[in-house]
């Protein structure tokens, strides 16, 4: 694969992160997650980002790191960030807020079902 593929598909694995990253976001700010799942998701977000970029190394590239892989994928980032947060990230959040207050509705007919169906004692 030549050089200029290369640093097209570092490109894209910037981008897919900073859409993932995006999610990932809308996911904390949504659910209030502690600081222990904060951590998780961050966790993940950067090991799915490098086990993406490493495998593509391995097996595209023989294993041979460059600078400019690193830095194709910080421009995708950053490229992709500044105009999906722009334009898609307030769809993605007002989509996900729906479906929370979708399934939190659920459940709160769910509880109110059960307590409603126990008699009470007179």
């Amino acid at each position: 694969m030549t050089e200029l593929a290369f640093i097209a598909v570092s490109f894209s694995i910037g981008a897919v992160s900073a859409v993932l990253y995006a999610v990932f976001k809308v996911m904390r700010l949504n659910f209030k997650p502690s600081g222990l799942r904060t951590f998780v998701l961050d966790f993940l977000f950067v090991t799915l980002t490098f086990a993406a970029l490493y495998f593509a190394v391995l097996f595209i590239r023989d294993g041979v790191f460059r600078l400019y892989m690193f830095i194709s994928v910080f421009i995708g980032f950053l490229l992709v960030r500044s105009t999906f947060n722009r334009f898609f990230y307030p769809k993605i959040e007002n989509l996900i807020v729906r479906l929370n207050k979708k399934i939190k509705t659920a459940k709160d007919n769910i509880v109110e079902k059960k307590l409603s169906d126990k008699k009470l004692p007179k």
